[in-house]
Parts: C-alpha cells; sequence; structure tokens
C-alpha cells in the first residue's frame, strides 16, 4: 500500500514540474561520491567560507533550493559561503534496505 502512495506522489510530483512548478536548483557539480552517497558542490571558488549541509536520507536536496525567493542554498551563497550538500545517493532510500546505510 506504501508504494502505491509512494507512486501517485511521485506522479503528481511529476506532474506538477512539467506545468513549470518544479524546483529550481543552483548550478551544482558532484565532487566525490561513495557508495551511498554524493558530495555536491555548488560554488567552484574555495576563498569562501565552508559550509556542509547534511540533508536528510529521506528527503532530495533539492527540498533546500525550491524556490528562489525561499533558498537556504542562494541565501548562503549571496553570504559567500561555500556550500557544499552531503546527500544520500537516491537508490539508498528508493529501492534498498536503509538499514545497511554506513
Amino acid at each position: 500500500m506504501l508504494a502505491l502512495i509512494d507512486m501517485l506522489r511521485q506522479i503528481h510530483g511529476e506532474s506538477l514540474g512539467r506545468l513549470g512548478f518544479g524546483p529550481t536548483e543552483c548550478r551544482y557539480r558532484i565532487v566525490v561520491t561513495g557508495a551511498r552517497w554524493r558530495l555536491r558542490a555548488y560554488t567552484d571558488t574555495s576563498t569562501s567560507r565552508p559550509l556542509l549541509i547534511v540533508t536528510a536520507p529521506i528527503k532530495r536536496p533539492y527540498i533546500w533550493d525550491l524556490a528562489a525567493s525561499v533558498s537556504v542554498v542562494r541565501h548562503c551563497l549571496q553570504e559567500h559561503w561555500s556550500q557544499l550538500s552531503l546527500m544520500a545517493s537516491p537508490e539508498t532510500f528508493y529501492g534498498r534496505d536503509s538499514s545497511t546505510l554506513s
């Protein structure tokens, strides 16, 4: 039953995205990856103060960067923080047993 609810939620989100109501993320690059995680960098400069955001494993990283007016990522970049985001790989929690996360 939960799988069906999640599938319907994803379809609803994709439909809203196609209508222009999806997240508008800042540009980023993947700096390094592990078996179950990825590290995103939102800036190319190392002169800024570093800031690491560790996203909740059950949330997608764009939750921190949904729209320009409410974006934590954009606010930190404007304040000259060198933004990094540590996130779980999507397959870690969408298709695998999360109890083995290391």
